[in-house]
């Protein structure tokens, strides 16, 4: 969660606005009354992971970037998010160096506003 909490502050301070969720759950309830420009998914949640997340989100909403943050995921995992068309995969080491990257590939998908 501390990944979480340092993402948002990072993105705050870039002039965005941010939603913490701390569960699958959670996160898809936000979704449920929100379209966020992204959504940062990490794999390891609590009752249930990411990939199950994302296959979720999926199910309503084919073009949410969704950017993987994982630090645990098996490669089964990184097909399938893959598969279901994850926008990128960043691991939890690197995930502050390269968040801008990412913030990058979605402006770019998205084009102007």
């Amino acid at each position: 969660m501390r990944v979480a909490y340092l993402l948002s502050s990072a993105f705050a301070d870039e002039g965005h606005q941010t939603t913490v969720s701390h569960t699958g759950e959670e996160g898809l309830r936000c979704l449920e009354h929100n379209r966020p420009d992204a959504v940062f998914l990490d794999v390891r949640l609590p009752t249930i992971n990411g990939i199950e997340v994302l296959r979720t989100i999926r199910l309503t909403d084919r073009a949410l970037p969704v950017i993987l943050i994982t630090g645990h995921a098996n490669p089964g995992q990184l097909t399938e998010a893959r598969q279901l068309g994850v926008t990128d995969v960043i691991a939890k080491p690197s995930v502050l160096t390269h968040f801008t990257d990412a913030l990058v590939q979605i402006a770019s998908k998205s084009g102007p506003r």
